[in-house]
């Protein structure tokens, strides 16, 4: 009794009785990450109230600026009060009509001299210039916790969005948080604000990192995982107003050892595209395929676009919404995304393929600009074009294939040796080599049609409306081109 107990950051204790706290009890924090408890039973004694559970948080790498790094945390304990921040701490308030971008608007500054309760599972804002720990001091979150979230229905783009957080000492499995049955008022995504540590003097890379049941994409390359940190604030969007709940059986000892859990593991095929300025502002999305996904929204595995950044946002767009996470069936021989981006200024601009999961070496992955009407594979280059400021939802599609497309960029290819003729009924294609091979594919990597022609020219009706891939290859070329089909 009376003795004192340090937890390191990175530790973590697991206490299968009950908990009686009569000394200090000190749960660590440093840039390494945080220590975790969870208590099986009762927790009581002397000083149950006067518990320290730390969190670091990072500083700007510009001195010299005063603007500070922004961080979304959430109190492990209760009691805890504002104290306990920086100088600048805020909340945010979803029915003030607001951007939540804009400082001035829904946000609300509590750092006004008064010590307010911060409540379980609320998440805050917290700016500060040089790194620090903050110390949270009260008693250890355990037991369910319900956490309030609204949605105003005034039919704008903010409506919805709720900061709230990690209520307890230890990981949550974002999982097991998602799917329970209580929590299907909010989209099954997790957004973390990822800030690119410049004080305000660059902001070329902050942005929402996003988590959801298909996989993870950060605007500063930090990408989330399946467990959410001790400390840590988040955002959700509510589709309705209502109550979260976060429950012990979510609780993780650490971050992979979950004390209860069903889940298995899903095969997620990734395809990550990042798109980036000439003075190396970037941003990225994620294109993700899986079984339990369809080609419509899906609340575990598609995630809207919360934009974080002004200066440059890339998405996918599913019926005209924008997406940072598009998942689509796996059982798919072709897939074709619409990509659309927002930019503040005009410049040049590069689109790369940054990185793949699960995909094998048969998977080709080209970008199409409409623009230009060139076609790029992104397996071995980087696409460069220029752009004027503001959005385009129309210029970019991204082909996900079992077959090559062709061995150069369509800009290389003879136009005119593809026809379209005007009724949109059927194709005609002129100038053909003796002993061309001819393949028609629909976009659910169907073959329609192949044939090997014995003349200049080919002529085909075609049944259905729709989008297909022509592929003409002989010894001395093989070249593609996509023909939109629509009857006038």
């Amino acid at each position: 009794p009376g003795a004192s107990l340090a937890i390191n950051a990175g530790q973590s204790l697991y206490v299968y009785g009950t908990l009686t706290i009569d000394g200090d009890l000190v749960l660590k924090s440093d840039m390494s990450g945080v220590a975790s408890i969870i208590v099986a039973g009762a927790i009581g004694g002397a000083n149950v109230n006067n518990v320290i559970v730390e969190k670091y948080v990072s500083g700007t790498s510009k001195k010299s600026s005063n603007l500070g790094v922004f961080h979304y945390v959430s109190p492990p304990v209760s009691g805890a009060v504002t104290d306990s921040f920086p100088d600048r701490a805020y909340i945010y308030d979803e029915t003030n009509p607001n951007n939540l971008n804009d400082i001035s608007a829904g946000w609300q500054y509590i750092n006004n001299g008064a010590s307010v309760v911060l409540l379980p599972g609320r998440g805050y804002s917290i700016n500060n210039v040089n790194p620090q720990t903050i110390q949270f001091v009260g008693s250890l979150n355990t037991g369910n916790i319900n956490v309030p979230v609204t949605n105003s229905a005034k039919g704008l783009l903010t409506d919805g969005w709720n900061i709230i957080g990690n209520p307890y000492p230890s990981s949550v499995n974002a999982t097991l948080f998602i799917t329970d049955a209580a929590n299907s008022i909010i989209t099954g995504t997790l957004y973390y604000w990822d800030d690119d540590i410049s004080g305000g003097t660059g902001y070329k890379t902050n942005d929402y990192a996003t988590w959801n049941g298909a996989g993870s994409v950060g605007g500063n390359g930090h990408t989330p995982n399946a467990y959410i940190p001790s400390g840590q604030g988040f955002i959700v969007k509510a589709n309705v107003s209502g109550n979260l709940i976060f429950r012990n059986t979510m609780k993780v000892v650490n971050a992979g050892v979950p004390i209860k859990s069903n889940e298995e593991e899903l095969y997620v095929e990734r395809v990550y595209l990042e798109m980036t300025s000439s003075d190396n502002r970037k941003n990225e999305l994620l294109i993700a395929m899986l079984d339990d996904a369809t080609e419509n929204f899906d609340r575990l595995y598609d995630s809207y676009k919360l934009q974080g950044n002004e200066n440059i946002s890339f998405y996918s767009l599913l019926n005209n919404e924008k997406l940072s996470i598009q998942s689509l069936p796996s059982n798919q021989n072709a897939y074709s995304i619409n990509l659309g981006y927002d930019i503040k200024l005009s410049g040049s601009f590069e689109i790369k393929l940054k990185s793949t999961d699960n995909i094998n070496n048969a998977k080709y992955i080209y970008l199409e600009d409409k623009i230009t009407n060139t076609f790029t594979n992104l397996n071995n280059s980087i696409y460069s074009f220029n752009a004027d400021g503001g959005t385009s939802k129309d210029r970019f599609i991204l082909h996900i294939t079992d077959w090559a497309l062709s061995n150069n960029c369509l800009s290389d290819i003879n136009t005119n040796k593809i026809k379209v003729l005007n009724d949109g009924k059927f194709i005609e294609i002129t100038n053909l080599d003796k002993d061309s091979k001819i393949a028609i594919y629909d976009m659910q990597g169907r073959c329609v049609k192949s044939s090997t022609s014995d003349k200049s020219s080919f002529k085909y009706n075609f049944q259905n409306e729709g989008v297909y891939l022509i592929n003409i290859s002989n010894n001395d070329y093989n070249i593609s081109r996509k023909v939109i089909l629509q009857n006038k």
